[in-house]
């Protein structure tokens, strides 16, 4: 599996390719790069990774008439269930687009390597596009392949999986 780049394709980078945050018409905030091209509809991002704010108790030390509470930041993977790196996304759903902060942008870099570069990858090929100096059969137990372990998992789940509530 080739690794093609946006560049590639006619895309550009937006902002030189520095990071940037999408606020998308959903609601939701993704920090990634992005690519466009004049000549398409969409829009190219790189690694995008979602921002998921979790309100705290609010804070009483504040006088009475401000309602402040704390706010607690975390990162995941924008698609969780997929290992690509690159998502397409229609220009109609973008709502605004800026440049990140210089702290925020290496908060990003360092997230983004985290959550694109470990995990569980069952191909022969490094996720940025360069050959891994492992194959698929030295990151799996010794005598087994791909297609054993993946029928072990489905076999796993289909033997533990317990339906709640009534069929319809």
């Amino acid at each position: 599996m080739s690794y093609q780049t946006p560049k590639e394709d006619g895309f550009t980078a937006l902002y030189d390719g520095a990071p940037v945050i999408v606020r998308l018409i959903t609601g939701e905030e993704v920090l990634t790069v992005a690519y466009h091209s004049p000549e398409d509809d969409r829009m190219m991002l790189e690694r995008p990774i979602a921002v998921q704010y979790e309100a705290l108790e609010p804070t009483t030390e504040m006088q009475d008439d401000l309602n402040v509470s704390r706010v607690r930041t975390r990162f995941e993977r924008w698609l969780s269930m997929s290992d690509a790196l690159m998502f397409p996304i229609y220009l109609d759903h973008v709502l605004t687009i800026a440049p990140l902060a210089d702290n925020i942008v290496q908060a990003y870099m360092e997230w983004a390597e985290k959550l694109y570069d470990h995990g569980v990858v069952f191909r022969e090929m490094h996720p940025l596009g360069q050959e891994s100096s492992q194959t698929v059969s030295e990151i799996l137990p010794p005598d087994t392949t791909v297609e054993e372990v993946r029928k072990s998992y489905f076999d796993y789940v289909l033997q533990n999986f317990k339906p709640k509530g009534k069929p319809n």
